[in-house]
């Protein structure tokens, strides 16, 4: 009786079905990876279109400019350099009530005027920003968007200070990854608020949120993905007469 042959693998065979099959696992992985950017990315989208519709209602119903280039008495964030400072040094925010002038100088105070068009400031969280926390009501009550110890903690979005109703070209909010130079500087435009802004370099995107690439909200509610070498160009059509650009940022 002949035994029957039998046939296994070589352990170089081996070898070569295991990294084939470890390849297949990593292109696997990388386009999960690939396609979960992108959703994030176009919820980020989404969040800012929601934020532009909402500053746009604002607006609408007052003398069609943002909150930071409203007077503190037409119920904006403005404070005109030589202007008598609003009575007890607050201001009125829709849905918050009185609040010191000096908050003026957060990101999340200004998005706070649109409260009551946005209804929630869930969506000022972008879903690939991992440091922040997602708030669901606007209100003072601990993790409320209004309690101090929310405030810049539970928005992923810049305010472009250079958006005026004019200019509709112009960046109104965006992700907060644009990187920064690190120096602090007044507006030449806004002096009513110059202590508070932070000038950033053209540098591009940081990896803080999106890799390569990153959301633009322009004044007019368009929204647009931005490669670094894109927003570079954006960004310098949006200097103002210092050749500097004018961002507010929430704290990190």
């Amino acid at each position: 009786m002949h035994k029957k042959d039998t046939k296994a693998f070589t352990r170089v065979e081996l070898l070569i079905v295991l990294a084939t099959v470890g390849l297949l696992g990593s292109l696997a992985l990388s386009v999960l990876g690939s396609s979960a950017t992108r959703s994030d990315l176009a919820v980020c989208a989404n969040n800012l279109r929601q934020v532009g519709r909402a500053f746009h209602m604002w607006a609408s119903d007052h003398g069609g400019e943002n909150p930071w280039w409203t007077p503190h008495s037409s119920g904006g964030a403005y404070i005109k350099a030589n202007d008598p400072p609003p009575p007890n040094n607050t201001l009125i925010v829709p849905g918050m009530g009185p609040s010191p002038a000096s908050l003026r100088g957060y990101a999340w105070f200004q998005f706070s005027f649109i409260s009551e068009e946005l209804r929630t400031p869930a969506v000022l969280v972008c879903p690939s920003d991992s440091i922040k926390v997602r708030s669901e009501k606007f209100g003072r009550n601990p993790n409320e968007f209004f309690h101090v110890g929310v405030w810049d903690r539970a928005l992923s979005y810049l305010v472009g200070l250079h958006a005026l109703n004019q200019f509709p070209s112009t960046m109104l909010s965006g992700d907060r990854s644009i990187n920064e130079d690190g120096r602090g500087t007044g507006c030449s435009v806004n002096v009513g608020i110059m202590s508070w802004i932070n000038l950033y370099d053209q540098n591009g995107w940081s990896t803080n949120l999106h890799p390569i690439s990153g959301n633009i909200l322009f004044n007019d509610g368009r929204v647009e993905e931005m490669t670094a070498a894109r927003l570079n160009v954006f960004l310098g059509t949006q200097n103002d007469d210092g050749g500097t650009t004018h961002l507010l940022k929430p704290l990190e």
